[in-house]
Formats: structure tokens, sequence, C-alpha cells
């Protein structure tokens, strides 16, 4: 009976498909064009770029210089800065309050002047990393310790007037000097620091990886609203009765609407993977499919049981997924929202569906998102059940 079951929900399935197709892809385009807007909002959150410089070498001369650096107006124009030790600058990089850090390792002036390898350190968030122009200015800082290096050759030369030395010793030692001083300050970014790309807000994900996720999971849980005939038209008090005198049970009535839109959500998920490989590589690990297979299986089995309550359960869909999108920062940056917020936002159903799915982009699904997404999916499976012994007895239809 229970295959009598499954042919009957494929036939309802395969009726909403060719709309749920068509419906599907002017959604994905709406949520690509959504994605991208809130994307390009995040990065603006970072004009200008708040920079934060460590000096491990703790040297009075640096400091002064620092604060040179700083008001220059080539600077000044991108970068906001400030002087802090390295805890409080990775602090205010996992929070969102800084974009940039410029570590300054010890013995930083003895490695330029002896041509020695030292190398500091540059930390960029993801949402900055893309920009050309800021990632050269937080370099210029480099560029602009080392060309202070100049002075020396400015006091070489005072000695040269004062001694008198032809122009042969000038040429040689000042200009090659210059020279020299010139051509390592354009490859200060990668001769005096190592650059790395820190996740953003602390997601484990570049900011197209987070925004991508964000609306993908918008997505898979508004799709069952293109298959509403499928959870419909069999709840009826009549036609329950009759199945259940057929033998058919709740869980053989529920399978069919669970698991054809989780395998339409699933090829959904599929093709947005393609579609971001050039942009955002994904990954493919075991773990993250099955993580992502388990998310999209929650989702469907919540979905099931909101749309069996029909005119009920489509605005209660709407506003659990649209406020999740919100509370978990895909709307409105997430460096912008407080920590409470967030925290929830973590624990709806649709954070719970944006974890689930964040692997497969790089990021990391919490055993709280896994607790959630198991506590989820049997309260829609209980109540999913309630709802059809309701109708069975004489209760409304959807």
């Amino acid at each position: 009976m229970r295959y009598q079951m499954l042919k009957r929900d494929i036939r309802l399935f395969l009726h909403c498909l060719l709309p749920a197709m068509a419906l599907t892809a002017v959604f994905a385009a709406v949520c690509a064009v959504a994605a991208l807007a809130a994307i390009h909002n995040s990065q603006d959150v970072y004009t200008p770029v708040k920079a934060a410089v460590v000096d491990r070498e703790d040297s009075v001369f640096n400091r002064m210089l620092i604060r040179a650096v700083a008001k220059t107006d080539y600077i000044a124009e991108l970068l906001d800065v400030t002087y802090c030790d390295m805890d409080e600058a990775m602090e205010g990089m996992e929070s969102g309050d800084l974009s940039a850090v410029i570590v300054l390792p010890e013995g930083t002036w003895d490695g330029i002047n002896s041509g020695a390898a030292t190398k500091g350190e540059i930390y960029l968030s993801s949402s900055v990393a893309a920009y050309a122009d800021i990632v050269k200015n937080v370099a210029a800082f480099g560029e602009l310790l080392l060309a202070s290096g100049q002075y020396g050759v400015f006091s070489g030369e005072h000695l040269i007037r004062e001694y008198g030395l032809d122009r042969q010793f000038h040429a040689e030692f000042l200009t090659k000097s210059n020279t020299l001083l010139l051509g390592d300050a354009i490859s200060a970014n990668s001769a005096y620091f190592d650059v790395q790309v820190l996740d953003y807000a602390g997601t484990g994900m570049t900011t197209e990886a987070y925004y991508v996720v964000s609306w993908a999971a918008l997505l898979i849980m508004l799709l069952p609203l293109f298959f509403a005939r499928l959870y419909t038209s069999d709840m009826k008090k009549p036609v329950l009765c009759r199945l259940r005198g057929l033998g058919i049970k709740d869980g053989h009535f529920l399978i069919g609407k669970i698991a054809y839109p989780a395998a339409f959500q699933a090829i959904v998920i599929a093709a947005i993977l393609c579609v971001t490989k050039n942009q955002i590589a994904p990954s493919v690990r075991l773990s993250a499919v099955l993580c992502a297979i388990a998310g999209i299986v929650i989702v469907a089995t919540v979905c099931a049981f909101l749309m069996m309550l029909g005119h009920r359960g489509v605005p209660a869909l709407i506003v659990i997924a649209l406020s999740g999108l919100l509370l978990c920062g895909g709307i409105v940056p997430r460096q912008m929202l407080p920590d409470a917020l967030l925290a929830v936002g973590a624990v709806t159903p649709f954070g719970v569906a944006q974890n689930f799915l964040s692997p497969m982009w790089g990021g990391q699904c919490s055993w709280l998102s896994c607790g959630m997404g198991i506590v989820y999916a049997v309260a829609a499976a209980v109540a999913a059940h309630a709802r059809l012994q309701h109708v069975r007895i004489g209760g409304d239809e959807a």
C-alpha cells in the first residue's frame, strides 16, 4: 500500500513540476540579484576601512612613524587607523569592527637595514580582500615604512656635500640607493608582509559564500510553496479515512510529501553549486554533502507540516523564512546586528538550514544546529501526525 501512496504523490508532484521549475528559475534570479545587493551593502560598511597596527617591537620610533603614516592624505582616504595589541586586533576582526590588521614583528628595522627576510603580517577580512585599491592602501604602510629609510640616504647626501665628493660618487651612492629603496617599497607587500584573508564576521566563509548560503537556504525553504497541491489535495476527511481503511499509515502518507520536494531542493542546491563554482570554490567532501542532505530533509519535513496547514501554513512559512534571513544577517550585514539577534537567528529553522548548507561553501555546521535540526524534524513529524488525526475526526481541512 505504501507504494500506491508513493505513486499517487509522484503524480501530484509531476503535475506541479513544470510550473515549479519556471517559478524556481524566476525566484532564483531574484534571490541572486538580492544576494549581490546584500554583498555590496555588506562591503560598503567597511568604507573607510578600519585598520589596526600591532607593533611587536613596541618602539617609540615605530609609534611616531605609524601616527605620521596614518595621517597621510593618501592613507586617510581609505583607512581609519588605530594602534592596539594583538588580542584586541583579533577581537576586532572577529567582531567586524576591524577590516585589516598590520603586524610589525620584532626586529622590523634591523631586518630592513640588514636585508634579512623578516616578515610582518597583514590580516584582511574577506569583504575587503577583493578590493585591489584597499589592499594597496593597506600595503602602503609597508611602502611608507620602507621609504622612511631614505632618511639615512639623505644623511648620506649631507656628507657628500660636506666633504665635496664628486658627482660620480653622488650618482653611485645616492641615485642607486634611492632606486633600490623605491623598488623595495613597491614590492613591500610581498617581500615584507604575509597577507592572510580571514573569514567574514566569524562565519568561516568568505563574504560571497556566506550570502550565497543564506539566499540558497531561503530558496529551498520557499520551494515547497510551488507544490501546494501535493500537500493539500489529500487533506480531506473522506480521503484520509479511505486511505486509512486501505492500510496506509501516516508515515506512508508523509514520506512522498517529504522525499519528492527534498529531491527537487537537492537538485536546486546542486545547480547553485555549479553556477558559483568559478566564483566561490565549493567543498564537495562527503561530510559536507551529508550535512547538506540532512539540512534539506529537515527543511522538507518542516515545510511539509506547514504546507499541510493550507492557507494558514503558507504565510507562516514565508514569515519563518524571511525573519530567519534577517536575523542571520542575510539582509542587514552581520556586523551591524547585535549578537543576541544573531544567536536567535542561528536557532531558527532558517538558521538551521543555513548552517547545514554552510560546509558546502567552506563553513562549519555547529552542534547546536544539529541538535535544533533534530528537534525541528521530530516536532514537525509529530505535528503532522496530529494534524492528520485532527482532520480525520472532523476537524478543519486544508
